[in-house]
């Protein structure tokens, strides 16, 4: 390519460009290299709380089905199970892309989340602060 060619890219024709290299290298670290399913592009999670008596969350898209169902989790300062809501927002979302890049990574079901959320925020590339977490 030459440099005239070159002064016809666009900034966001360079920024898609940069961004296969860095999945393609892992350039950065583990934080650039994210990779999803296809069904998930098509359908994902929440994007806004449904609510805290929606315990199903299903889409459709196309021949794709996704659903996300809810279940309880023990609270040991009640001592009972309690339901958990349905994961929604940005940061669900961010959370689930770094899971399913590190599936496809290390090419296992099992996936290191680290001890603690604050050494997870850590190891995904985000600062740990009050907003963050």
């Amino acid at each position: 390519m030459s440099n005239k060619d070159r002064s016809k890219i666009t900034p966001i024709q360079k920024r898609v460009f940069n961004s296969g290299v860095d999945i393609i290298t892992f350039k950065g670290g583990i934080s650039n290299a994210i990779f999803q399913h296809s069904v998930l592009c098509q359908t994902f999670l929440p994007y806004r709380n449904p609510g805290n008596d929606i315990t199903l969350w299903q889409q459709k898209q196309g021949d794709v089905n996704l659903a996300v169902q809810t279940s309880n989790a023990f609270n040991p300062e009640t001592e009972k199970f309690e339901p958990v809501g349905l994961p929604y927002g940005a940061k669900a979302r961010m959370i689930l892309a770094y899971i399913n890049s590190e599936a496809i990574r290390t090419q296992s079901s099992i996936i290191d989340v680290e001890g603690s959320m604050s050494a997870f925020i850590k190891k995904i590339g985000r600062n740990v602060d009050g907003r963050t977490i």
